[in-house]
């Protein structure tokens, strides 16, 4: 396909769903699906179940460490690459960082009186960075229907349960959040398996410059879109003061529903429909 072609006239490979089904049904891999732990893990230990707006504190200490070291990652890496035991320290780190982020917030919830809340953030921020961004390199090897598969149909299905973890306990809901990074690493690990052995019938995509023909006014777009979230992001969750804002079932019950139904919409228009998407329309 040619270079000057955007991924907004690009389409990709199904049209209707019984081409679907026959494309996309014999490649399905419970494992595939291991973001979902990821997302889940942040609802519970970030986020507040989403039956608030944010965790207070909770949330901005755990955002600060994360831009921070998603930093200090891309000033190492821009020059190493990351491999071997390097990555294996970092997998190492991340889904223990995440496991104890919950286990202190538990005991935080018996002794409220111990100063754990903002160690337990810290580490939740420092964590999630690799261990959800050790997924890119899964979706890496993915052709794009496929990845678009995955992506949206992991946003969706954590939508909806995570309306179930906004009813329970915040006890039994830190517990959850306490296995989630070591059944995403494990699914992860299941999931690349299942990539390698699979490689002669499903051939990986190969590196393209597709991206080199967007329009120039891309990246400023994407900067606004950011800018524009994060605004909002700060009126509706009251940043920087950290007021947390609880939500009503009925409202929790609307947000998730439409994350998903929008989710199974992008698949649908996509890949169902035939129908193009380009990285610049999403913003």
């Amino acid at each position: 396909m040619s270079e000057e072609v955007s991924m907004a006239q690009r389409h990709v490979h199904t049209r209707g769903w019984k081409d679907f089904r026959s494309t996309y049904i014999p490649r399905f891999a419970a494992c595939f699906f291991g973001l979902i732990a990821i997302r889940v893990w942040t609802q519970c230990c970030l986020y507040d179940r989403y039956a608030a707006t944010d965790s207070g504190a909770i949330t901005i200490v755990g955002n600060m460490a994360r831009v921070a070291f998603i930093l200090v990652l891309m000033l190492v890496f821009a020059r190493l690459p990351l491999v071997g035991r390097t990555r294996k320290a970092l997998d190492c780190f991340s889904i223990t960082a995440m496991t104890l982020a919950p286990v202190l917030l538990l005991v935080q919830t018996e002794y409220p009186s111990l100063p754990l809340a903002l160690p337990a953030s810290a580490l939740a921020g420092l964590g999630i960075v690799w261990g959800g961004g050790m997924w890119i390199t899964f979706f890496d090897r993915l052709d794009e229907g496929e990845s678009l598969i995955y992506s949206f149909a992991c946003l969706g299905a954590s939508a909806v349960v995570g309306y179930g973890l906004g009813m329970l306990p915040i006890v039994a809901v830190f517990g959850i959040g306490l296995f989630m990074p070591t059944l995403s690493f494990v699914l992860f690990k299941q999931a690349m398996d299942a990539l390698d052995s699979r490689c002669d019938v499903v051939p990986e995509p190969k590196r393209d410059h597709i991206y080199d023909s967007e329009s120039k006014w891309l990246i400023p777009r994407i900067l606004l879109g950011i800018a524009l979230l994060d605004f909002a992001l700060g009126i509706a969750r009251g940043f920087p003061s950290g007021m947390s804002i609880m939500l009503s079932p009925l409202f929790q019950l609307a947000h998730q529903t439409a994350v998903a139904l929008l989710c199974v919409g992008v698949i649908w228009w996509v890949l169902v429909r035939g129908r193009g998407l380009s990285f610049g329309s999403l913003w």
